[in-house]
């Protein structure tokens, strides 16, 4: 009888603990093998001899609100950093201080989509405000590098 209730009170202090977070269940991440997808390291690594002849460096997804941010005072400044704050950008261009240079956004066929021509042209306006240069280049397998040098050269 002693042996019954003690196993009883084990239990329900077992499920009060469990209840209460006690038995923690792992955490739901898992690590991604690669950063970029495949038709971004290919472009990647197409455009990396380019960068190196300009003395340039591309950050990978990198968060378009740091890149840019709201002025300060601004009304409703909550609702400009809501836009801005889930938002990516595939390749910022930066020099060795980490100065930013532009940005590259690699298109495709996803961005005919609706919610993502909407999510682009905030990223244009938003980046335009802010005077950062965006170059925008449809994906393909390969590209014509004198064309982007000359795009890049075009925002130094």
């Amino acid at each position: 009888m002693i042996f019954t209730i003690a196993l009883i009170l084990l239990i329900g202090i077992g499920f009060f603990y469990f209840k209460k977070g006690g038995f923690k269940q792992s955490l739901p991440y898992y690590a991604r093998q690669v950063l970029l997808t495949k038709a971004e390291l290919n472009f990647y690594r197409q455009i990396q001899p380019i960068l190196m002849e300009l003395n340039l460096f591309a950050s990978f997804k990198v968060r378009l609100w740091d890149v840019i941010d709201v002025r300060k005072g601004t009304e409703k400044s909550f609702t400009y950093q809501n836009k801005i704050s889930s938002k990516h950008i595939d390749f910022v261009l930066i020099d060795r201080d980490t100065n930013i240079i532009g940005c590259i956004e690699l298109d495709d066929s996803s961005h005919n989509e609706k919610d993502r021509q909407e999510a682009d042209q905030v990223k244009n306006e938003a980046l335009s405000a802010a005077g950062v240069p965006l170059i925008r280049v449809k994906a393909t397998r390969t590209y014509k590098k004198e064309a982007i040098r000359q795009q890049i050269m075009n925002i130094l």
